[in-house]
Order: C-alpha cells, then sequence, then structure tokens
C-alpha cells in the first residue's frame, strides 16, 4: 500500500464489495475509523456491515487509484439504475394516458413543469421519488399556443393560386363571408410570416406560411379555395414558437442564453430542453414571441453568445 493509505484503501485493495460495506476496522486489535491511516506493519481486520454503502465523502479518504475508480463506479451505477427506475415509471403513466412512447412534445410540456432542464435530470428525480407524476394529466393537457383569432384581418377576395405563389394569370374576385381561423399545425405561423389561408368550409379558414410544402401542394389541388389574409398591426399578443441552438459547451453558456431570452429581449420560454454530448450542446427552446421581426433579433443575440454555432427556427412537426 503507498504511503498515507487508509483504511478504506486497504478494504477496497482485497474487494470493491468488501470496500463498497466497510464501516471501519480493528488496527492492531484496536476499532478505528475507515479514514484512518496504515502504517507499516498494521495488523488489519475490516469490519462490515450489509447496510453500508459508499458516501460521496469517501473519495476524499482513499489515496489509491483502485479505490477512487471503485466508489465512482458504485455511483454511475447507482445512478444508471435510478435512471431506468424514472424510464419505467414515466412509461408507465403515460400508458394511462394513451401514450406509448415519450416525444418531443411530451418533454417540452413535463420538463418546464417538474422544473428540470435535461431529460436524465427528469427521469432520476422520477426514480427517486422526488418527482410525483400526480398530476401528470393535467400537465399534458396543457395549451400549446394563444389563441390568434382576433389578430388577423381578411382581404375579401379569393385569388390565382398561380399568381399567389409566383406564377402568372388573372381571377375574378369573390366575396368571401366572415370567417375563423386556426393556424395550420403543419407549420404554425407567427406574426409577419409571410402567409396564404384556405376555406376549410363555410365558417372555417386555415391558415399557412407561404413556403409551406402542404400549402403548396393543395393550392395546386383546390385553388378555388385560396383566401388572402393579412397580419393585423393591432396584434398585441406573444406567439409561440420553436428555436434550435447548437454549439460547443462550456460553463455558463445555458445561463446567458435564458437570460437574454427572459431578461435583456423579455421574451416568455414555454419550455427549454438542453442536452450534451462530447462537448457539443444542443437546447431547443419552446417560447412566445410578438412577431418574426422580434425573433430574428432574439435570434441574432443568441448568436453572439461564445460558443454558439447555430440558431435555427424550426417547425413543430420537426424533431
Amino acid at each position: 500500500m503507498p504511503k498515507g493509505a487508509t483504511v478504506l484503501d486497504f478494504a477496497y485493495d482485497i474487494h470493491s464489495s468488501l470496500g463498497h460495506k466497510a464501516i471501519g476496522a480493528k488496527i492492531n486489535q484496536n476499532v478505528k475509523p475507515i479514514h484512518t491511516k496504515l502504517e507499516s506493519g498494521d495488523q488489519v481486520e475490516i469490519i462490515t456491515s450489509q447496510k453500508s454503502s459508499p458516501k460521496v465523502e469517501w473519495l476524499d479518504y482513499v489515496k489509491t487509484a483502485k479505490a477512487k475508480n471503485a466508489i465512482k463506479d458504485f455511483f454511475k451505477k447507482d445512478h444508471t439504475n435510478v435512471v431506468e427506475k424514472g424510464v419505467e415509471i414515466f412509461s408507465a403513466e403515460l400508458l394511462k394516458y394513451g401514450i406509448k412512447q415519450p416525444n418531443a412534445r411530451v418533454f417540452q410540456k413535463v420538463l418546464p413543469e417538474y422544473k428540470c432542464v435535461k431529460k436524465e435530470e427528469f427521469y432520476s428525480k422520477v426514480g427517486s421519488g422526488i418527482i410525483k407524476l400526480d398530476d401528470l394529466g393535467d400537465v399534458l393537457k396543457l395549451s400549446k399556443s394563444n389563441k390568434l383569432l382576433k389578430f388577423w384581418s381578411l382581404d375579401l377576395d379569393s385569388v390565382n393560386p398561380f399568381k399567389l405563389f409566383g406564377g402568372g394569370g388573372n381571377k375574378p374576385k369573390q366575396d368571401v363571408a366572415s370567417q375563423n381561423f386556426t393556424i395550420a399545425n403543419c407549420c404554425h405561423p407567427i406574426p409577419e410570416d409571410e402567409i396564404v389561408a384556405f376555406k376549410a368550409d363555410e365558417d372555417k379558414v386555415i391558415v399557412h406560411k407561404k413556403n409551406c410544402a402542404v400549402a403548396i401542394d393543395f393550392a395546386a389541388k383546390h385553388g378555388d379555395k385560396i383566401v388572402k389574409v393579412n397580419w393585423s398591426t393591432k396584434a398585441s399578443m406573444s406567439y409561440l414558437c420553436r428555436i434550435k441552438i447548437t454549439g460547443i459547451d462550456r460553463l455558463g453558456v445555458l445561463n446567458e442564453i435564458s437570460k437574454i431570452i427572459a431578461t435583456q429581449y423579455s421574451v416568455s420560454i414555454r419550455s427549454l430542453l438542453f442536452e450534451t454530448h462530447n462537448e457539443v450542446f444542443e437546447c431547443n427552446i419552446v417560447l412566445y414571441v410578438r412577431d418574426n421581426s422580434g425573433l430574428k433579433q432574439l435570434m441574432t443575440l443568441i448568436q453572439g453568445i461564445k460558443g454558439v454555432n447555430k440558431v435555427s427556427r424550426v417547425e413543430f412537426s420537426d424533431k
């Protein structure tokens, strides 16, 4: 044993299982604590208990690499077991609500509600019993966006689909009655995006981003249902959108991103998922913005943070 080695070092040198259960030792027939340093010629008998397990402070008691690695491995395995238990508990709870497997939309709701940033943190707290899922049903029902009805104005003209999407030609005007509006789930336009709307029936209009593939395909097949629609300049409400940030992970980068969003730019965060792998981070944020110009300014500020590589707006349908 190296100079300065302790009772714990000796126990782990014999076997890791002996080290894990050590609670003390008899040194030359005298009972001593596990952090006692050994001297040449000492006769040592390890005292164990089946109820004992490693503590974090043990890392301060040992000198040998073998003992340190055994203790660290124990905590890694223990954490993995807790996380796996959390996965099982969460999956079982989701099945009660007809959800076979958690997806990005589920985590966008549960992580902020349970004050977690990463999925592993969430699973660990569920597995250890820190997070109870008694209110999971209410969390899953949380609305993901504000209503946009009263913030749009409608040009009462049907238009030529070829002209609207960049082609030529003319089409006679047709009056369109006052409509109810809904946001298209495929592209989620926000104010100042270029948009187009389609009559779903006599009382309903669905609004898409102009470059939405679904909208372009629908226009080619049902050009007579296109309605020209414009954003109102009186909009005073915030709208839901999602951005993705990637870059090199470093201490404080998440705090800087959150600070710009929440304080410097006064934007409300709906959910935030921050994950790292091999020193590279990916951050998905669902937030409320007032318009497209404001979103672009915010993305420019985030792009200027040290370590940030790319900031992009992501559709809700994308992974």
